[in-house]
């Protein structure tokens, strides 16, 4: 098991435990809310219930993580619909479904990279006041260098396609006009070019799709670096269970707290 797997059993284990536990406590008012919402009754689809510190804390950590999870597997499934061109609607050309999941997974990469960042500060903000504060920064703080050195080159494509023009490349300007002559333009020339433009379209589509499973499987590395560095900090090695926040006046004669 990688360190990024390991994170990720340790997280939904402490989420089935926290979750569990809530389930018993207000089940009753689960019931009734789900009921409601399935339904649409009109009745209430939340219940009232105080959240304790340990909660709110829980709460961060793992919706951090299930947004991070979103992407990574958001930027797979691009590898797949890049891969296939099912629609019949003739509007929807093979060259602009193409551009459209390459700057889709451009836009993808800069959201988790900005999720990643985010999590790595959200932890580090959790444990103000707590005496493993400190540690747990000194831990994770490396990380955003290798974060940003990670995804460096393709953020700044996706930067130039959103803030100041749209993405661009040769090969897909190429095929879009060969689209034009080839498929909207019936003729001699059309015939002559199909095969030409069906070969050109094909090879393109191969590229990008090495292009985007290479960068998926770097992405995947630095996974690994990523989830052993919060493993450390998040999880107790004695029992694999969240460690929550326990903040603390600092004194230099007091005993260091345990979780």
């Amino acid at each position: 098991m990688d360190d990024w797997e390991k994170f990720y059993k340790n997280i939904l284990e402490e989420a089935q435990l926290v979750i569990g536990r809530d389930f018993e406590k207000n089940k009753n008012e689960l019931g009734e809310a789900s009921w409601n919402q399935l339904f649409d009754t009109g009745g209430p689809t939340t219940i009232t219930k105080k959240s304790r510190k340990d909660d709110l804390y829980f709460g961060k950590i793992f919706h951090g993580f299930i947004e991070i999870d979103s992407s990574i597997r958001t930027l797979r499934d691009i590898e797949i619909y890049i891969s296939s061109f099912p629609y019949k609607n003739k509007t929807i050309t093979k060259p602009r479904h193409l551009r459209y999941h390459i700057e889709s997974y451009f836009n993808e990469v800069y959201i988790l990279k900005e999720r990643l960042n985010a999590y790595l500060t959200t932890v580090g903000r959790c444990f103000k006041g707590d005496r493993r504060q400190a540690n747990i920064l000194q831990n994770i703080s490396p990380v955003f260098q290798v974060v940003k050195n990670s995804f460096g080159g393709v953020v700044d494509i996706r930067g130039r396609h959103v803030h100041r023009f749209r993405f661009d490349h040769k090969d897909l300007d190429r095929l879009e006009t060969m689209e034009l002559l080839v498929v909207n333009r019936p003729g001699k020339m059309s015939q002559t070019l199909r095969p030409y433009y069906e070969f050109t379209y094909k090879d393109i589509r191969r590229k990008w799709k090495k292009i985007i499973k290479d960068n998926n499987d770097q992405t995947i590395q630095l996974l690994h670096v990523y989830g052993r560095a919060l493993n450390g900090v998040l999880f107790n090695a004695r029992n694999g269970r969240l460690k929550y926040p326990r903040p603390t006046k600092l004194f230099n004669n007091a005993p260091r707290p345990t979780q």
